[in-house]
């Protein structure tokens, strides 16, 4: 029997396949809210461990709810999203849910999602050293466990109704009284003070306790962060040379990690070979880790683990792959002074599963490149196999989207959070709170480019909301980050497309807008695809700066316009190219239309 408290809220008929699969699954407190201020009702009288919201509900937008929901809780929240437009609202981090789902879904989807925020929501509590209490009333409401620890207590039911006061020395309850006083008359922040406190076993402990007022219940409750004081008089000079040090290592860390996600992304998705993956991911750990002697090597009878780093005399290794008996190793050979920052170690390591999760496909794919060369020589690769290749590029691109949601992305939201906590310390000298909220800052750029970084790799509205809409979504985020205006036309447009198809198109003009972002210096970018007879037509045209003379040499050799070329006659396309200096460039593609009715 599962005793975590769950609350569904939305549609009775859409949410009972979801509360029948938990049921069966073994949980005995499910809560369902058909609207939002039932659900608001439900949340100020029962302490839940996961909201599931569907944003559709009669009484108003469940992201509104979510939001309002987070100004006082921070139960992990999943969204069920009702369309596109939904989908761009995700981008703003503010909306505080911790994961979506995009309609129509799969019920059993959705209990794994549950399951996966449960474990991680356990997981981040018992990462929390410091003890954390809900009081209301003088009373306990809630304690972590780290504040069981520090009662010495085994559950909640021996705090849980108790008045504070019991645990409190006699000759600090006035202190405590008064403070407790003022945190439910009025809202404040509590400056730091020591107590004593009373264990379980009769032994005291010395702490020092942070305090915050909170609405719970339609009442004035507080939090309170108890820590426990071995030496006193030192923990204070501790605690703020630490805090420094974390400020000075995190800072140049972070603004190197947004880049580095941003950048990173965005060239694995013109990645085709191996050769261009080794060396983009030599350059990024010279970049991120500030290091220069780094190489890839093969070798055999190496036993290391998959990307675990291993420190030598030289500096340290790390194996990102291994096929047919031959290890491939990362080396970098010089002081490793970086491992010393935790972060760094993970950021290597993680980064390292991302390439270990392309290379094992990249080596199949390069054998049986490297046979077809042999066989056919001098002649171009057949249409079957760039399909094949396309389609392997698009799993490995969607598994790591979902490895950069699940991973990267909860990791950094969980950092941000403990940051936001500890700028309300308010023994924080002013100048170190104002780089700390720096920090955050760009950490929650950081978090932003991850979701960007996800929604390049894999679109997730795209084969839900179908290809035109996915592009005007496509196009609005694009003229955010751009200099130049989209005119989109798709009246004409009737065909209905099988998923190769709609992730081909749309790659497609990906990598048009991608060009036209980095070379064109265009104003206006005009793009209209449209169904004609058989056939489906992509036109695109710029008023930038066109092209030289010899652009179509440059063509086979640049990326961007082979990658183009390639995808469009791995679907039997046509692709043709306009352009003079100073004229615009002008692309028309043609494909035949393989509908899912035909």
């Amino acid at each position: 029997m599962l005793t975590e408290a769950i609350l569904l809220v939305g549609d009775d008929r859409e949410l009972l396949s979801i509360e029948d699969l938990l049921s069966k699954e073994g949980f005995q407190s499910i809560v369902k809210a058909g609207t939002a201020e039932q659900a608001l009702c439900y949340v100020g009288q029962q302490v839940f461990d996961i909201i599931v919201i569907d944003t559709l509900l009669p009484d108003r937008d469940g992201i509104e709810l979510c939001k309002e929901i987070r100004m006082f809780s921070q139960t992990p929240i999943i969204l069920i999203m009702t369309g596109p437009t939904d989908c761009v609202k995700l981008m703003d981090f503010s909306i505080g849910a911790d994961d979506y789902i995009a309609k129509p879904y799969n019920p059993m989807e959705v209990v794994a999602r549950i399951y996966m925020q449960l474990r991680r929501d356990r997981n981040n509590r018992a990462m929390l050293s410091e003890a954390i209490v809900l009081h209301s009333d003088y009373k306990f409401v809630y304690v972590n466990p780290a504040g069981l620890d520090l009662f010495g207590v085994s559950s909640l039911n021996e705090l849980i109704g108790r008045p504070i006061f019991d645990w409190i020395h006699p000759d600090y309850t006035g202190i405590a009284a008064a403070r407790m006083k003022s945190l439910y008359e009025q809202y404040m922040i509590s400056p730091r003070v020591e107590y004593k406190v009373l264990r379980a076993d009769g032994s005291m402990i010395d702490v020092e306790v942070i305090a915050n007022t909170i609405t719970y219940n339609g009442v004035n409750a507080a939090i309170s962060l108890f820590r426990e004081l071995r030496e006193p008089t030192q923990l204070k000079k501790n605690h703020s040379i630490f805090t420094e040090q974390t400020i000075q290592e995190s800072e140049d860390m972070y603004s190197r990690l947004q880049r580095s996600l941003d950048q990173f992304s965005r060239d694995l998705v013109g990645v085709m070979k191996m050769s261009q993956l080794e060396q983009r991911f030599v350059k990024e750990v010279q970049d991120i880790l500030q290091v220069t002697l780094v190489s890839l090597i093969e070798t055999t009878d190496n036993d290391d683990k998959i990307c675990e780093v291993i420190e030598n005399d030289k500096g340290c290794s790390l194996k990102i792959g291994e096929v047919k008996g031959k290890s491939y190793l990362l080396c970098i050979d010089e002081e490793i002074d970086f491992l010393k920052t935790p972060a760094l170690k993970v950021w290597l390591e993680t980064t390292s599963r991302y390439v270990n999760t392309l290379f094992d496909n990249f080596l199949l794919i390069g054998d049986i490149t490297t046979e077809l060369e042999r066989a056919i020589p001098r002649q171009v690769a057949p249409t079957w196999l760039l399909r094949l290749l396309f389609n392997l590029s698009e799993n490995e691109r969607r598994r790591l989207s979902q490895d950069l949601h699940d991973a990267a992305l909860q990791e950094q939201i969980i950092l941000y959070r403990k940051l936001d906590l500890l700028l309300t310390d308010q023994d924080i000298p002013q100048d170190l709170h104002q780089q700390l909220g720096q920090i955050a800052e760009g950490l929650l750029d950081v978090i932003d480019q991850i979701r960007i970084a996800c929604n390049e790799l894999r679109p997730p509205m795209l084969l839900k909301a179908g290809l035109i809409s996915s592009l005007k979504t496509l196009f609005d985020f694009t003229q955010l980050r751009s200099d130049y205006s989209i005119r989109f036309n798709a009246m004409q447009f009737k065909h209905t497309l099988h998923e190769n198809m709609t992730i081909g198109l749309y790659r497609i003009v990906q990598e048009l807008l991608a060009n036209a972002t980095k070379h064109s210096s265009a104003t206006e970018v005009h793009i209209q695809l449209s169904s004609q007879g058989e056939r489906i037509r992509l036109d695109y045209e710029d008023n930038g700066i066109g092209m030289g003379q010899n652009w179509k040499e440059e063509s086979l050799t640049g990326m961007g316009i082979y990658g183009m070329r390639e995808r469009v006659r791995s679907m039997d396309g046509i692709i043709e190219f306009f352009s003079s200096v100073n004229n615009g460039l002008a692309i028309y593609i043609s494909i035949p239309a393989k509908s899912d009715t035909e």
